[in-house]
């Protein structure tokens, strides 16, 4: 977690199942994002083979940094079976 003006950039994981879960959490700027920048990437390797939720409900404030760190994770998964009208988005929004 980064600490810095009371803002935190993080995210938290969790297994239960096959269900690998995402919670994106606090401040995703890029002032707040340099430490987590390697976990995420990480976090992006361990995906194969499972069915992934993604809650951004803890997000508190966004720029295009964090937008794209976040876009950059989900075209970094190992996607099975990818529906391309989805990965069209992801490439494009």
């Amino acid at each position: 977690m980064v600490e810095a003006g009371g803002q935190a950039a993080a995210f938290k994981t969790g297994v239960q199942g096959d269900v690998l879960t995402l919670n994106v959490v606090g401040d995703w700027r890029a002032a707040h994002l340099g430490s987590i920048d390697d976990a995420l990437r990480d976090y992006a390797d361990d995906t194969t083979g499972r069915e992934l939720i993604v809650d951004l409900s803890g997000l508190k404030r966004l720029d295009t940094t964090g937008a794209m760190m976040i876009q950059r994770t989900f075209l970094g998964l190992k996607w099975l079976h990818p529906n391309p009208a989805d990965l069209q988005c992801l490439r494009t929004c």
